[in-house]
């Protein structure tokens, strides 16, 4: 039986479509999540309720970062504030992003690591974006935040080192 090998959490980008890759970095990102209803219900007086699968539900993510000038990010968030439900629906503001899980291992370009797995989440639009908190006793980082909504994600997985994992990026 083959060793299990885990994936380090702390190795991961984020792509978002329409944006360059070198745009923004990433600090942390929340749990990616699903869950699905469950209807119960008896037949013909059973004791036992009979179980189907209902509603999917995936949790919105969250994505936090230092500030910087780059706005990017902001004005996604607020183009989707402005634009309303209609154009929203229409796809004016969603779009699609990916959780690349990098190994350490270095990828074929000598520059970036490899890449393991990659998770889409689907027609994403953001649902809550935080400047940051100031402290002028602190000298800490501002912190901004954003949290995205998506319809659906996918994951594609690297099965063997050999193999080349297509992300669109």
């Amino acid at each position: 039986m083959p060793a299990r090998e885990l994936f380090e959490a702390f190795n991961f980008t984020v792509s978002v479509e329409g944006f360059p890759e070198e745009g923004f970095h990433f600090a942390s990102c929340s749990e990616l999540a699903f869950s699905q209803e469950r209807i119960g219900f008896r037949e013909a007086g059973a004791i036992v309720p009979v179980n189907d699968p209902g509603f999917v539900e995936y949790d919105p993510v969250t994505l936090t970062r230092g500030a910087s000038r780059n706005r990017m990010l902001y004005d996604w968030a607020i183009g989707a504030a402005l634009a309303g439900p209609v154009f929203n629906s229409a796809g004016y503001v969603r779009r699609e992003v990916q959780v690349i899980q990098r190994g350490r291992a270095l990828a074929s370009n000598g520059r970036s690591r490899e890449i393991i797995q990659v998770y889409t989440l689907h027609r994403a639009f953001p649902t809550k974006f935080v400047a940051g908190e100031w402290d002028n006793n602190s000298d800490a980082v501002v912190i901004q935040s954003m949290t995205l909504a998506y319809d659906y994600f996918t994951l594609k997985v690297r099965k063997h080192a050999d193999q080349r994992l297509a992300t669109g990026l």
